[in-house]
């Protein structure tokens, strides 16, 4: 019997841009974070961000407090500007549906 890839949904380039968007910005103020909280519930139950439904998950369970001191101590990772992560699952997907991984 072969392998059963279950596949990542794919995802509307307007939804990533949002996305993306939304995360690359670090709120200064509560209610610019309260802000992007709510943002993120709204994303939470649009079928359009099922693919960042964990890391929303994830990310709604953290206060403001907290994200400043995670954000001011990470920064940017360097070399990961702009890298598009969609296009590395896509490809990731297509190497173990056709068994191409090492």
């Amino acid at each position: 019997m072969g392998k059963q890839v279950v596949g990542s949904a794919k995802v509307q380039s307007a939804a990533r841009e949002r996305f993306y968007d939304l995360i690359g910005q670090v709120p200064e103020t509560e209610a610019a974070w309260a802000e992007r909280q709510a943002t993120l519930r709204n994303f939470r139950s649009d079928p359009h961000f099922q693919p960042y439904w964990h890391v929303i998950d994830q990310m709604l369970t953290v206060d403001f407090s907290s994200f400043k001191r995670r954000a001011s101590v990470a920064g940017t990772p360097a070399g990961l500007e702009g890298y598009d992560f969609d296009a590395w699952r896509e490809q990731r997907d297509y190497d173990v549906k056709h068994d191409r991984l090492p």
